[in-house]
């Protein structure tokens, strides 16, 4: 495979020069570009957060089941009131509509949030208190 094309009619010295000198870098460059495109693959697909509902320490809180992420953790430590519970192995708040704003707006561009168990039980709580 020949990087210069024969119409440029290039001394063969120069042209093995070329070969020899370029190649490797224009191979590493490719292998830096799939490198960073694999990367920028890794870096687009989203973790999932889980949103559960649970009694914990005697109220009703909303727990924040993550995977282990420094990136999410470190934007979970920043939510006003959010705390470590040892227990579930999980970050928790106290079960509020404003709550679950300040997770929602903290996190939905870091992953994706699952809320199904959340909104079953306040469903459920919902009918219950009629």
């Amino acid at each position: 495979m020949t990087l210069i094309p024969d119409k440029f009619q290039i001394d063969s010295n120069i042209k093995q020069n070329v070969k020899t000198l370029y190649l490797p870098l224009i191979i590493t460059v490719i292998l830096a570009e799939t490198t960073r495109l694999n990367y920028s693959i890794n870096f687009l697909k989203m973790e999932d957060i889980n949103l559960f509902p649970v009694m914990h320490r005697g109220a009703e809180q909303i727990l924040i089941k993550c995977p282990n992420v420094k990136s999410i953790n470190d934007h979970i430590k920043k939510i006003q009131g959010v705390k470590w519970s040892q227990t579930h192995k999980s970050w928790y708040l106290p079960l509020s509509k404003e709550n679950y704003h300040l997770i929602h707006q903290s996190l939905h561009q870091l992953a994706t949030l699952k809320t199904d168990e959340l909104k079953k039980y306040l469903v459920k709580k919902k009918m219950s208190d009629r």
